[in-house]
């Protein structure tokens, strides 16, 4: 008597080749690539209120050289918001001199 076959296993679902990366820009250099999805606003000049407010709260509750350390934070940041925002006063005036309309 022969042995019995092993039963055969269904064959795997065959897959669409993916295009070669020459492929895929011959014809148009955005073809198969992802859509881009909309970034949020992205602000060159950030608010630091919030890390200032935190800094300030936190400096309530501490002693000794991390009290040090969280002063110079504060006027780093304090100098940093101050910078940002004659810098964004100043995009803005040269947007408004330099607009047609």
């Amino acid at each position: 008597m022969a042995t019995p076959k092993a039963p055969a296993r269904p064959a795997a679902p065959r897959r669409k080749p993916r295009p070669r990366a020459s492929e895929a820009t011959a014809g148009n250099p955005l073809e198969g690539t992802l859509p881009l999805r909309p970034r949020p606003e992205f602000s060159p000049y950030p608010d630091l209120s919030m890390a200032i407010n935190m800094l300030e709260r936190r400096k309530k509750n501490v002693k000794g050289e991390r009290l040090a350390i969280i002063t110079r934070w504060l006027e780093a940041l304090g100098k940093m918001q101050a910078e940002m925002q004659k810098l964004h006063k100043l995009e803005v005036f040269a947007d408004r001199l330099t607009s047609t309309e």
